[in-house]
């Protein structure tokens, strides 16, 4: 199985991983999912050093995402969800992105994007929890569906690419130089350790995430500690009231706000 779900699944396998608006999966489904992923994208003839934009809120098929690629070296693009079709359209295109996830609530924006016809390299749109379908996109569950839960062979390391601001210009794309290098995935397992070890997050606590996973530090005190065990509970909105009550409500161990969000648990 791929290697950091596997490991988890196998002492913890019925709790729950991850958790949204919408439900949960436990750590044995959370596994088998990033599984089926890893295959239906090698299926597509993907693999180490390609690129895939991710363009979608904080949801549980975003964790299954960077999984998958992590474990594939597949540098994975998450971009800003307040991006217009024309930047999501760049970001694919500086990117070289074969392809792209697009949640339901932003796919108009996505079609438009594709449908600009400056995305030379992509070749696949999946939507995910998308009611309706544009011609040009399909079913992210029916990928999932094309894939092998079996254990994928040859497991190398991915990485993000991170976009900056744009403030000076057009946004850059910022890639360490392990992404998509394929390299081995224990060096990720270290960082794991290391950030939650420096921080004192417990290996079976839960992780809250109520800012945009697109932003590197979101991303990096959620994702990390994930891959040492710890339950990711998200919202794609931060509400204060019931932020509070869903700490209490799950017994969150650790969390990343901003000041004013700090500010506004105050009032």
């Amino acid at each position: 199985m791929t290697h950091f779900p596997q490991k988890i699944a196998a002492e913890r396998g019925s709790d729950s991983a991850l958790i949204d608006e919408r439900g949960e999966i436990t750590w044995t489904a959370f596994n088998a999912r990033t599984n089926q992923l890893l295959s239906a994208l090698r299926g597509l003839g993907l693999g180490a050093g390609d690129a895939v934009a991710v363009y979608a809120g904080n949801c549980r098929e975003y964790y299954e995402i960077m999984m998958a690629t992590i474990h594939t070296g597949i540098v994975w693009v998450p971009v800003n969800w307040h991006f217009s079709p024309e930047e999501l359209a760049y970001v694919i295109a500086d990117s070289e992105a074969k392809a792209l996830f697009a949640e339901g609530q932003f796919l108009d924006r996505a079609d438009a994007a594709i449908d600009r016809g400056e995305t030379p390299s992509l070749a696949h749109c999946f939507a995910i929890r998308a009611a309706e379908l544009p011609d040009s996109v399909q079913d992210y569950e029916a990928l999932l569906a094309a894939g092998s839960p079996d254990e994928p062979a040859d497991q190398v390391m991915g990485g993000p690419m991170f976009y900056t601001s744009g403030t000076t210009g057009r946004p850059k794309g910022v890639k360490s130089s392990t992404s998509g290098g394929g390299g081995p995935i224990e060096v990720l397992e270290l960082m794991g350790a290391g950030l939650s070890g420096m921080l004192n997050i417990p290996a079976d606590g839960t992780t809250y995430i109520c800012g945009p996973v697109y932003h590197s530090a979101q991303w990096a005190f959620s994702f990390l500690p994930l891959l040492i065990g710890s339950r990711v509970l998200m919202r794609h909105r931060f509400d204060p009231a019931e932020s509070l009550e869903l700490m209490d409500r799950h017994r969150v161990t650790n969390v990343h706000l901003v000041p004013t969000q700090f500010h506004r648990f105050l009032k």
